[in-house]
């Protein structure tokens, strides 16, 4: 079986399996029966249970998980088989953008809204192009432009798929790098919503074309009052369109450029995206006061899931 997402344990507990199935290796050709008998609330309690028991650190299943899965199975009557896990569907965005058609989610409704300068943001073919930010300091916004996501798009789509996993694709473009100025950042400062105080004490994530320290591309993430980081080998240059991909799973971040790995590493030990505070999620605006980022924005994908390797490599043709 491929890795399973936590709403097929779900479908299997409501209505059963039969059949072959290999796991982790072992072959096993037996039965569970359906337990529709069950309550939400039972099977939740159950599955959580033996998510994080025995070592394992799965997170929690919700009622409501539950009981979106119960109504969308309300007419299957035959039990699962393997097969109908063994090839999972592509993975599917939870929130997906195109920015040179607008700023509506065209998959979930959380549209973008752009913030800063009262001008209307130009789209182009390209995308919504901000340069001709000035590298306005984040505290004192008044001509530069940035993206600004709802709340908690990105904890809510951690909890959709394999909880506590995540990707953020964009492709976008540099005009002109500044130090430590973000592509993008989720989570919230110090002083909390609309507010950019500094994080120190605070959880986020961003993408960093050009940090000031080697003046390389930096992804990093911050919890506990810890921030874990690395970097790649180059800035992200200036004038040219660049696929980016940052994945996330319950212990590590991996960062992809251009299809090919730039690098892995652990996440804060308390940094948990499936409830951490997420309520300053921007493209182009720093939790610091640092310069607000200067180039295009060509599109946007949030994905429930951590894509792998050949799955980044295929989207960044």
């Amino acid at each position: 079986m491929a890795q399973p997402r936590h709403t097929d344990a779900i479908r299997i507990v409501l209505k059963g399996m039969t059949g072959p199935v290999k796991v982790r290796g072992k072959d096993f050709n037996g039965g569970m029966p359906a337990q529709e008998n069950l309550t939400d609330q039972q099977i939740t309690d159950v599955l959580n249970y033996s998510r994080n028991s025995w070592d394992n650190k799965l997170g929690d299943i919700t009622v409501a998980e539950v009981a979106r899965v119960r109504a969308e199975l309300k007419d299957r009557k035959l039990p699962f088989t393997a097969k109908d896990f063994a090839k999972p569907t592509p993975p599917k965005p939870a929130h997906s953008y195109n920015f040179s058609e607008g700023l509506q989610d065209t998959i979930g409704h959380a549209h973008a809204t752009v913030s800063g300068s009262k001008q209307p943001a130009k789209s182009t073919a390209d995308g919504l192009d901000f340069s001709a930010n000035k590298g306005e300091r984040c505290t004192s916004i008044k001509n530069d432009r940035y993206i600004d996501l709802p709340n908690n798009i990105i904890s809510n789509a951690a909890k959709e798929g394999i909880i506590g996993e995540l990707s953020i694709e964009t492709r976008l473009q540099v005009s002109e790098n500044r130090p430590w100025a973000w592509a993008w950042g989720f989570g919230s400062s110090d002083r909390g919503e609309n507010k950019s105080s500094g994080g120190a004490k605070s959880d986020y994530i961003a993408l960093i074309p050009m940090n000031a320290q080697n003046k390389k591309l930096r992804l990093c993430a911050r919890s506990g009052g810890k921030e874990y980081y690395f970097d790649a080998k180059t800035i992200l240059e200036p004038g040219k369109t660049h696929h980016v991909v940052a994945t996330f799973t319950r212990n590590n971040m991996a960062l992809y450029l251009n299809g090919k790995l730039v690098g892995k590493h652990p996440l804060p030990e308390k940094l948990d995206l499936t409830r951490f505070k997420n309520i300053n999620n921007w493209l182009g605006r720093s939790m610091f006061n640092d310069p607000v980022f200067d180039g295009i924005y060509q599109n946007l994908n949030i994905y429930p899931v951590a894509l792998n390797a050949e799955t980044i490599k295929e989207r960044a043709k």
